[in-house]
């Protein structure tokens, strides 16, 4: 042991064969593809790309665009956008997977993060699989989300770039449902992240990792039930439309903690976050949603 410390120096074995390096190079990942989806998706040739005007004004594209009537371009251009972008979100997750463990397998980091057919032992607590497994979930919940915040910018830019007036109601609901959606999604989203660093950890937490971002996504798709009538209703004072906005949140978290009801004692974790965090996010989220209708005027 002596001869093997004077002629390794300290820690090194330990360094070479550790998750150190390995796992934050995976995680990297995350914000490589929240980087790279957004530039592939305004890439696309269609209205308001960001390709130069000379790949855009071939021949074929032209006719391609002209043979396809307004109105089918209006209706395939949310599943093209919002579908291209959670595939091409996939995609640069599944290619981040192989390519960091390539780089494990050639430095020695951490091979075992990336075998997933290891046989799990229900004895001990297995953070080096938890962590493999955390980050598949968390990929396929950011490719979804990633896919649906930059189709559905790309959407809101094409339709700007098609209408003659940018100004009209039928772009400004556009802009605030999209607000509406995405701004609920992030809100909560930060919610969990808070509620979880303030709680203790726990030797589950990839299986509930699974559920939080399920409440995530079901929470924000309920916001959609009420797009419509925060739009409508015209209120008089800016405190009324943020106390109207406040009310909605409330019901969007009784309605998922009703969606969940099958989980009996799991189905209140969807208002954990909140009561932990004092529900200021939902606070947030309705300020903000109040605030921008107030603004907006209604156009009869």
């Amino acid at each position: 042991m002596e001869q093997l410390a004077q002629e390794t120096p300290p820690g090194t074995n330990w360094f070479l064969h550790s998750c150190d390096r390995a796992v934050p190079m995976l995680y990297l990942g995350n914000t490589v593809q929240a980087i790279l989806t957004p530039l592939f998706v305004f890439l696309l040739p269609w209205p308001s790309s960001i390709l130069p005007r000379k790949f855009l004004s071939t021949s074929s594209l032209r006719a391609s665009h002209a043979r396809m009537p307004s109105g089918v371009r209006t209706e395939t251009q949310p599943a093209l956008f919002i579908g291209t972008g959670w595939l091409f979100a996939l995609t640069v997750s599944v290619a981040w997977w192989y390519g960091v463990r390539k780089y494990a397998g050639l430095h020695g980091a951490c091979g075992e993060l990336f075998e997933s057919s290891r046989a799990a032992d229900p004895f001990r607590v297995d953070y080096v699989a938890d962590c493999s497994r955390y980050f598949i979930y968390l990929s396929g919940f950011t490719a979804l989300w990633t896919g649906i915040a930059a189709g559905g910018l790309r959407l809101q830019s094409a339709r700007a770039a098609e209408s003659d007036t940018a100004g009209n109601t039928s772009y400004q609901f556009q802009a605030f449902y999209w607000a509406c959606f995405l701004g609920w999604a992030v809100q909560y989203r930060i919610n969990q992240w808070s509620a979880i660093h303030a709680a203790s950890p726990n030797q589950e937490w990839a299986k509930f990792a699974v559920l939080n971002f399920c409440f995530a996504t079901v929470s924000s798709l309920w916001v959609l039930a009420f797009t419509r009538s925060l739009w409508n209703k015209k209120p008089r004072t800016w405190l009324l439309a943020c106390l109207h906005a406040l009310w909605i949140s409330f019901l969007v978290y009784l309605l998922t903690v009703l969606a969940f009801f099958w989980l009996v004692i799991y189905a209140v974790l969807p208002v954990v976050p909140a009561i932990t965090t004092w529900y200021v996010f939902g606070l947030a989220w309705a300020l903000f949603v109040g605030t921008w209708r107030r603004r907006i005027p209604r156009k009869q």
